[in-house]
């Protein structure tokens, strides 16, 4: 349960209406107190603004998550909003369990997502007549003389682009992209795609976070390792930009849920790692007349092609390079270890560039070539496809 209080938090009534199960093993809580000191400032009050229903959404999820992982009863969490006093209570997370280790764990859990992805801006009163917007509860900071964040100075920058503008910004907002693969591809890729505001963003990958890929995967935590991949991106996006809708999927895509899980989008964005996805992405998006953005990297190298099937067109396609799906196995490239960490960033937004330059039909677009990157030489190839007269699917046209 989440409320939002304009008036003093009563910790006992809070309290009470946890601890009326008899099976409660464990109760802890959290109290967070408005300070009088902020860095060098002297403090005299804090203000704070939540947008309701965002927050109500969030912390839903947030609680459920809690007591998914760590098998806790109930958690009540409270924000006050409106002007707090110096050394008033701003903030109440109550959790029971039966174990006190369960409620110990989700109470740290909730409190941590709660700073993280909860929309509640803060505005501080110093002592010295000034005031401050700082940064809310996620990433949407409040902005000196006003008093949330909107659409239009999110995007202002992007849109003052003459080849954006407004009506490229709606079409932005109005795509439907799916991003397979929430790797170091993935992580980039969905992050620009956030950030640019494309209004529908799948995120699809059954994996776990792992320690050893943290260097190439940024919108991941040391706190995130073993935790589904899929999940931590789109809360990490949703925080990242308010204004976007991401729909995570925590499941292996094959050849008999391709079908379910992509058909709601137009552009496949490729951002796996093995031979076996890339063909069945490329299949699926050839048969169904989607654009897929293929992209694939070994050490310091990468590669980048797109894949236009909505067009009458529809080749050449990947399969004229490669008719058979290639073996995958300890030699396969794609499954080498060795990662330089910048280079599936570099190939990642690249892929995410690719998306919106066909989104907003512009000029120069990498239909049917292939960019071949080097972050070693800096040499960037551009090679034209070629049509092979024998391939088992484009030549059936």
């Amino acid at each position: 349960m989440f409320k939002l209080s304009p008036t003093i938090l009563n910790v006992d009534e809070l309290k009470q209406s946890l601890l009326k199960n008899d099976s409660v093993g464990a109760f802890v809580s959290f109290e967070g107190w408005v300070r009088n000191q902020n860095a060098d400032k002297n403090v005299v009050a804090l203000e704070y603004e939540a947008a309701d229903s965002l927050c109500e959404r969030e912390t839903a999820e947030i609680i459920n998550e809690a007591k998914a992982k760590f098998e806790v009863q109930e958690v009540l969490c409270c924000h006050r909003t409106g002007k707090v006093s110096v050394g008033e209570m701003s903030v109440w997370i109550g959790v029971t369990a039966v174990h006190r280790d369960a409620a110990f764990t989700a109470c740290r859990f909730v409190v941590d997502e709660l700073k993280r992805r909860v929309p509640i801006w803060k505005k501080e009163f110093y002592s010295d007549g000034t005031v401050v917007w700082l940064e809310g509860c996620n990433a949407q900071t409040g902005v000196p003389g006003t008093s949330r964040l909107t659409e239009a100075n999110y995007y202002d920058r992007q849109i003052k682009m003459p080849w954006v503008g407004q009506h490229g910004q709606e079409k932005i907002k109005n795509a439907r992209i799916l991003v397979v693969g929430a790797g170091g591809l993935g992580c980039a890729a969905l992050t620009s795609l956030a950030q640019m505001g494309v209004g529908t963003i799948g995120v699809c990958d059954h994996d776990v976070v792992a320690a050893e890929n943290l260097h190439r995967q940024p919108l991941y935590r040391v706190a995130d390792v073993s935790r589904l991949k899929a999940e931590i991106a789109a809360a990490q996006l949703e925080a990242i930009n308010p204004f976007v809708k991401v729909n995570a999927c925590a499941q292996k895509v094959d050849d008999k849920n391709i079908e379910e899980l992509a058909a709601p989008y137009l552009v496949l964005l490729d951002c796996t790692d093995n031979f076996e996805a890339k063909f069945l992405l490329h299949d699926y998006a050839y048969k169904n007349r989607k654009v897929l953005v293929h992209a694939s990297i070994y050490q310091a190298e990468g590669q980048l092609r797109v894949f236009d099937f909505s067009r009458e067109q529809k080749g050449p396609c990947l399969r004229c390079l490669w008719p058979e799906v290639p073996p995958s196995g300890p030699s396969d490239a794609l499954s080498q270890p060795a990662v330089l960490g910048p280079v599936p960033n570099i190939l990642g937004h690249w892929q995410a560039l690719e998306s919106l330059k066909w989104i907003l039909d512009l000029p120069d677009q990498l239909q049917q070539h292939t960019l071949v990157f080097n972050v070693f030489t800096n040499e960037v190839v551009k090679i034209k496809n070629k049509r092979n007269p024998d391939c088992p699917l484009c030549a059936e046209q």
